[in-house]
């Protein structure tokens, strides 16, 4: 098992703490990490620049989140990928050549604590999921 551990990174808590998670995780296995921050840019109207912003916007959130993770394992090898699409089917396309997918749990509702999103990927990835 030498593929890397794929994290789906957002700017919510959860996401922060499955990449805490993904990233011990990696250490002990000694595995890579690739942080996955996907970018929905379907449905945008670009007139006023708005896909420039999301997708520049995309690329911050996802440096700060190395820059994190770096400092949580400085062994860890660490790469990241901006995708362009809806997460569920971005995070499903990298699960095919990942040890595993770490994701967030997203935020709690009453009846549950998994978002739509964190189902989705657990229902179609096609390596072991982890919801943090």
């Amino acid at each position: 098992m030498s593929e890397a551990i794929v994290v789906g990174v957002g700017d919510s808590p959860s996401s922060e703490a499955a990449m805490r998670w993904a990233m011990h995780r990696a250490a002990a296995l000694k595995l890579p990490v690739l942080l996955v921050h996907a970018v929905d840019d379907r449905w945008a109207y670009d007139a006023v620049g708005y896909n420039d912003w999301i997708r520049n916007s995309g690329a911050a959130l996802l440096s700060d989140a190395k820059d994190r993770a770096a400092k949580m394992e400085p062994t860890v090898s660490l790469s990241t990928d901006l995708v362009h699409g809806a997460p569920g089917y971005s995070l499903r396309k990298k699960s095919k050549k990942a040890s595993m997918v770490v994701i967030g749990s997203g935020h709690s509702w009453v009846g549950g604590s998994l978002t739509d999103r964190a189902l989705q990927v657990a229902a179609v990835a096609q390596c072991p999921v982890a919801v943090i």
